[in-house]
């Protein structure tokens, strides 16, 4: 049953992608010589747009730093990251060439690794989808280094944050405290008094988030620096540095929700349970 079922998946998932490579060639076919002169690109983006987002938890592999160009709106064509944006995508190619075959490889090859318990032969194949996603965060750290570089001051703290939210995403996301804050600073029956303590509160909080965050996210670096596949598939446990910043983080949450619960009214505090203003 399990080997019928992956015969299934792989003739969907191949004739997915036949239909897909028949449309852009479809589109090839309409361009001019100097359109199809940047066609390779086009193809390298494809990669990293079918592969990227099924990439593992590996931090930095999953950053498509053209997509955090095109997120901030600045200029990928501009002399001075035109250059560094065509090496990038050059660099994280290579892997990314890897990673899809590979993946047909996975395909075709599960499905009978699974009913015959090859353990061997899955930890090959994982084996080499890490090597894969380790290439891809080291040049994905490197070259962020370098675009970043050569970007105008305030491009490029925007640059550094959009990125490193992107490589931890469990770290830098938009917090629960920050908005329920933000919730309840939204509120039009707070009296001036708690107007600025809400303010201040979020101020406080976001002083003390950054260094937290910073550490958890030194923390999973670390970690992934030196992943080891068959140590995890042992059950190895988290390291202590991560167990210890991770729960700074949390517990700090729970010291600012329950400050910003003491500074509202039972009746304000029941709203922002239920999300209503």
């Amino acid at each position: 049953m399990l080997r019928e079922t992956g015969k299934v998946s792989l003739a969907y998932y191949m004739r997915v992608l036949a239909l897909q490579d028949q449309f852009l060639e479809d589109v090839r076919a309409t361009l001019d010589a100097r359109q199809d002169s940047a066609w390779p690109r086009v193809i390298r983006k494809r990669r990293r747009d079918l592969i990227m987002e099924e990439m593992g938890e590996l931090s930095w592999s999953r950053v498509d730093l053209v997509l955090c160009l095109e997120a901030l709106e600045i200029d990928e064509t501009a002399p001075e990251l035109r250059e560094l944006v065509h090496r990038y995508e050059l660099d994280i190619d290579r892997p990314l060439e890897r990673v899809y075959a590979l993946f047909l490889k996975m395909y075709k090859d599960m499905p009978r690794m699974m009913a015959e318990q090859d353990r061997s032969g899955m930890l090959e194949l994982q084996m080499l989808g890490i090597k894969s996603m380790g290439e891809m965060r080291t040049i994905n750290k490197r070259h962020a280094r370098l675009v970043g570089g050569a970007l105008g001051e305030a491009d490029r703290v925007r640059f550094e944050k959009l990125t490193r939210e992107r490589a931890f995403p469990a770290v830098f996301g938009n917090t629960k405290v920050l908005q329920l804050i933000d919730a309840a600073g939204g509120f039009g029956d707070l009296t001036a008094e708690q107007e600025a303590s809400v303010r201040e509160l979020r101020a406080q909080y976001q002083r003390q988030l950054d260094p937290a965050n910073a550490a958890w996210a030194a923390a999973i670096d670390e970690r992934d620096e030196n992943y080891d596949l068959e140590q995890e598939m042992l059950g190895s446990e988290e390291s202590v540095e991560i167990v210890r910043a991770r729960k700074h983080r949390y517990e700090l949450d729970e010291v600012f929700t329950s400050r910003l619960e003491g500074l509202l009214t039972p009746e304000q505090r029941q709203r922002l349970e239920t999300g209503h203003k």
